[in-house]
C-alpha cells in the first residue's frame, strides 16, 4: 500500500511542476523574450516528466497491472492537464480544458494507436479461441494501411493542393470565385460560382481564408436571393 501511495505520489509531481513553473510566465505574455522563455520552460518540464516516468516504471514490476495502469494515467493527465493553462497563455487558444483532452485522446489514437494496439495485441487476444488471433492480424493489417486516414481525422487535417500541382487550380476557382459575371448573365452562374467558393473553402488550410470564402459564398447567396426576388417583380 505504502508503494502504491508513493508512485501515485510521483505521478503527480510532473503536473504539479508544470503548473507551478508556468505561473510567472502565464502572466508576462508579452516579454519579448517569450518564446526563449517558453523553451526554457518545455526543457525543464520535460526531464521531470522522464524522472517521474522512470521512477514510475521502475515500480512495475512490484505493482500489480491494474494499479500501474492508474498510475500512469496519472501520470499522463496530469502533465497534459498541468501544462494547459500555460499553453492556452502562450499562444492565446480558447478551447477549454475538455476540449483540450478531447483532442489529445485523438491525437494519441491516431499516432500512436497502432503501435499502442500492436504491442498490447499478445496480451489482449485470448489464446484459447481461435478466430481471434487472425481477427486482431486483419484489424491491424487494416488501421495499418489507413494509418494515413486516420492520423489525419485525429488531427482535423486536410489535404493541400498546394505542392500537388493544384496550385493553379485553386487560383483558377479563386479567380472565378472574384470575378463577376460581366460577360454572362449574373444569375446564369452565380450559384456555380457560390458553390466553387465552398469547394475552395475545403481545400484551404488557413482558417481566415476559408472563413473569408464562405462568408463570399453567404453573401452571394444574399445576392442571388435579392436578384431572383427582383426579376420575379419585373416579370410580373
Amino acid at each position: 500500500m505504502l508503494l502504491h501511495a508513493l508512485s501515485l505520489s510521483v505521478a503527480l509531481v510532473p503536473g504539479a511542476y508544470r503548473w507551478w513553473s508556468g505561473r510567472t510566465l502565464r502572466g508576462s505574455v508579452d516579454d519579448p523574450a517569450l518564446a526563449e522563455r517558453w523553451w526554457a520552460l518545455r526543457t525543464r518540464t520535460t526531464y521531470v516528466s522522464f524522472l517521474a516516468a522512470g521512477i514510475v516504471g521502475g515500480t512495475a514490476v512490484a505493482l500489480d497491472p491494474p494499479a500501474f495502469a492508474v498510475v500512469t494515467a496519472v501520470l499522463i493527465l496530469g502533465s497534459i492537464i498541468g501544462g494547459f493553462p500555460t499553453r492556452r497563455a502562450v499562444f492565446g487558444e480558447s478551447w477549454s480544458l475538455g476540449s483540450y483532452l478531447l483532442w489529445w485522446a485523438r491525437l494519441t489514437v491516431g499516432f500512436w494507436g497502432f503501435w499502442i494496439a500492436l504491442c498490447a495485441a499478445p496480451s489482449i487476444v485470448p489464446p484459447d479461441v481461435t478466430w481471434a488471433g487472425p481477427a486482431a492480424a486483419l484489424l491491424l493489417l487494416l488501421w495499418y494501411y489507413q494509418y494515413g486516414v486516420l492520423l489525419r481525422w485525429s488531427v482535423e487535417a486536410r489535404i493541400s493542393l498546394i505542392g500537388f500541382g493544384g496550385a493553379t487550380q485553386v487560383r483558377n476557382h479563386l479567380g472565378e470565385c472574384l470575378l463577376s459575371g460581366v460577360m454572362n448573365d449574373p444569375l446564369d452562374h452565380m450559384r456555380e460560382r457560390i458553390e466553387k467558393c465552398r469547394r475552395l473553402a475545403k481545400y484551404v488550410n488557413d482558417p481566415r481564408t476559408t472563413e473569408a470564402l464562405l462568408e463570399m459564398a453567404a453573401q452571394g447567396e444574399k445576392d442571388l436571393a435579392r436578384l431572383l426576388e427582383e426579376r420575379a417583380k419585373r416579370n410580373r
